[in-house]
């Protein structure tokens, strides 16, 4: 399962917020390693990526003001307004607004070809993530910023995952590339140390691009995932933070619990493998433990229950699971039965969707 996110571009359209981190806002500077940049830049079809960002001129206390072009993008179906402000053809500012209630704005500002400075904020001040649509004319795609940038874990600030996803059928790629963040002095540096890229179905792994250590680069051929076993039900989240948990140490148990929905999906010769997302809450008997597993993977933090086998639990918000191969999808309403096959006790779920395939109601099946 591949959710895909990326770096910032020329034209900004939030589309949907995530849950706000309990971190404040901090600075964010993305560094790209000069090595995997140039290689990055010769396979991508875009310019704007790392290099034509300097393009982009932001301004952290920018107040709008009759000198500036004002531009609205409204969705009537998504009960949402996008407001940007230019200065002559260049973006300087974007604000965010759901329900009526301003949500998320844009304070960013870019240094150079190779660092860039981002800020962003929800109402209450609060560091939180963002979807956005960028376009040109190779086609349209998906970047997200997301919740991963946990400044305040030791270990959730230590690597996070980009995404960049065609949102249009002439698009010619997916990829994937891979920070290494320090937290320092309220700053958070970000180095670009692997990228990765898929066909534009998201179907397999053209080829990987890591640095080590020494600098050197190497490339891959492997294909993205192989078919997940009993060590991996869940293959991954917007942050990679889970993709291939191969240690459950003090794992005891994990529930799911439906949510907002998608799907996305991977090809391995002539079978398809869909995914769906969910929330997930893993259940452990010792709280050290609970503490160190939401450390490690920027959990939501650790709660107390009542159950007496298994008290503490960590919750992830947006978390990725296999469907099960005897689903029906995506022909009829009736989803048939989805399960997550490698928890323990083998929960089912019944899912039912409506004609525009969003998810309506569920019944654990016993």
């Amino acid at each position: 399962m591949k959710r895909w996110g990326t770096i910032l571009c020329l034209c900004l359209l939030p589309i949907l917020l995530f849950s706000a981190c309990a971190e404040a806002t901090a600075q964010v500077d993305f560094v790209a390693n000069k090595d995997v940049k140039k290689i990055f830049d010769d396979v991508h079809t875009v310019g704007y990526i790392l290099d034509d960002i300097r393009k982009v001129d932001f301004y952290k206390e920018m107040q709008p003001n009759d000198s500036y072009t004002k531009k609205q993008v409204k969705s009537t179906k998504l009960d949402t307004t996008v407001t940007k402000y230019y200065r002559n053809e260049d973006l300087v500012y974007a604000a965010y607004e759901k329900g009526g209630k301003q949500m998320t704005e844009f304070h960013l500002r870019s240094t150079h070809s190779n660092d860039l400075t981002v800020t962003y904020t929800d109402a209450d001040g609060k560091r939180t993530g963002v979807s956005i649509l960028c376009e040109d004319d190779k086609g349209s795609y998906r970047v997200t910023f997301d919740q991963g940038l946990n400044t305040q874990s030791p270990y959730g600030a230590d690597r996070f995952t980009i995404w960049i996803s065609p949102e249009a059928d002439n698009a010619t790629f997916n990829s994937e590339c891979t920070y290494e963040a320090v937290y320092a002095d309220g700053k958070l540096t970000c180095t670009l140390v692997s990228a990765n890229y898929y066909d534009k179905k998201g179907g397999f792994k053209h080829f990987t691009h890591t640095t080590d250590k020494n600098g050197v680069t190497q490339e891959s051929s492997q294909p993205i995932y192989n078919k997940s076993d009993a060590n991996e039900a869940m293959i991954g989240d917007s942050v990679d933070i889970l993709r291939h948990v191969e240690k459950w140490d003090g794992v005891e148990a994990a529930q799911v619990r439906m949510g907002t929905h998608a799907f996305s999906y991977t090809e391995k010769k002539d079978i398809t493998y869909w995914y769906i997302d969910s929330q997930v809450r893993f259940l452990f008997k010792n709280k050290e433990k609970a503490a160190a597993f939401n450390a490690r993977y920027g959990g939501n933090g650790v709660k107390t229950l009542k159950h007496t086998d298994a008290p503490y639990a960590v919750n992830f918000s947006r978390c990725n699971l296999q469907i099960a191969s005897d689903c029906t999808f995506p022909g009829d309403q009736n989803l048939g039965e989805f399960a997550v096959t490698d928890f323990k006790n083998n929960p089912y779920y019944n899912v039912t969707f409506d004609a525009d395939g969003v998810l309506t109601s569920f019944q654990k099946v016993k």
